[in-house]
């Protein structure tokens, strides 16, 4: 199974789960879901089918997500340093459709 399978059968695993869209940001998901080796990056998945999936990398990283990343899955750069660290309830904060409850802790 490709990367691009791996991500569109999340994306629809979010759909059933009520969850809109998910921030991958460990090293080894982001291979796994993307084939993106570096060090730096952040892959948005999205349920809705309308909306791409979108890679986040820096500027150091251009020439390696390009090659590396496919095609469906939009590549863009970002402007601050995604490698710094990110609090703890960031990581655990989900995008839920409208109405659910929201997950992001007290």
């Amino acid at each position: 199974m490709s990367a691009i399978d791996r991500t569109k059968r999340l994306a629809s695993e979010l759909g059933t789960t009520q969850i809109d869209r998910l921030i991958v940001g460990e090293p080894m998901n982001l291979r796994y879901l993307s084939s993106y080796t570096g060090t730096n990056g952040l892959l948005l998945v999205s349920a809705d089918t309308r909306v791409p999936h979108r890679f986040y990398t820096d500027f150091r990283y251009v020439t390696q997500a390009a090659q590396q990343v496919p095609a469906p899955i939009e590549r863009e750069i970002a402007a601050g340093d995604l490698s710094r660290p990110r609090p703890k309830t960031s990581t655990s904060t989900v995008a839920r459709k409208a109405g659910s409850a929201s997950t992001t802790p007290p």
